[in-house]
């Protein structure tokens, strides 16, 4: 957690550029939370700088919230509104499964900070761990990427160095086949050219118009434990890093007060 975190030792604190982070940093893992989460204690001290703390738009400035969107393909894999499975009459899997364009809302979130933060772009590209909540925009595990990541720094007329740092954050609220949002999760059904027999795997077979076992020539249905079905079943995979969104604050409320 030290060696990962985002504080380090001679660091401006993130809203005051009198505090500089000088003492010890400390850290205990928080609860129940499996090393997931932790408490840091940090040490600041007052430095002497030649004008006032404020930088850009004084006191009075608040992060700016740009709502926007993206899109992407997916692969439709059952219907939306039954849940039912795209199979055809012999229930097999439709082959070619057919692909929908899909929009979602993306946000671009600019913060100023003292500070680059450099070590954030590490996290492009992961997803969020845990419930969050952005710009007024309530977020289940799985549903926000942090997309990119841009500083830009500003040294304004009284000498200050402040950088303005901007977030694009994608929102994916994909629901899963019993209703719940999974976000950038994995649903992938169930299906294969082979099976489990007992633990043994086996290739599935099916006979021809001259009673001889031919290996099938698209994949059959399978249960979770990867026997043969005539159900349609999911299973949800995590492709994505995970990381902790908190530890960027974002703005919980849009507008910013």
């Amino acid at each position: 957690a030290l060696k990962s975190g985002p504080f380090k030792i001679a660091q401006r604190h993130r809203f005051d550029n009198q505090l500089i982070l000088d003492g010890d940093i400390d850290c205990s893992v928080l609860g129940e939370s499996n090393n997931k989460e932790w408490l840091f204690n940090l040490t600041y001290n007052t430095i002497s700088i030649k004008s006032s703390s404020q930088a850009r738009d004084d006191q009075d400035y608040r992060p700016e919230v740009k709502p926007g969107r993206w899109t992407y393909s997916r692969v439709v894999e059952r219907d939306k509104e039954t849940g039912e499975a795209f199979l055809n009459p012999a229930k097999d899997p439709i082959d070619p499964l057919p692909i929908e364009q899909i929009s979602s809302p993306l946000l671009k979130i600019t913060i100023k900070e003292y500070s680059a933060n450099m070590q954030r772009l590490s996290s492009v590209g992961s997803i969020n761990d845990a419930f969050v909540r952005i710009a007024g925009v309530n977020c289940p595990k799985y549903c926000v990427m942090l997309d990119d990541y841009n500083s830009v720094p500003y040294t304004d007329e009284k000498d200050i160095l402040t950088f303005m740092n901007t977030f694009t954050v994608k929102l994916k609220f994909f629901k899963n086949k019993a209703g719940k949002e999974i976000g950038f999760k994995l649903e992938l059904l169930n299906q294969g050219f082979n099976y489990l027999d007992g633990g043994v795997k086996k290739e599935i077979q099916v006979e021809d118009a001259d009673g001889v076992m031919q290996p099938v020539a698209t994949p059959q249905l399978l249960t979770p434990a990867g026997a043969l079905t005539d159900e349609a079943s999911y299973t949800e995979r995590v492709a994505h890093d995970l990381v902790v969104f908190n530890q960027f604050g974002l703005p919980n409320e849009f507008p910013v007060y």
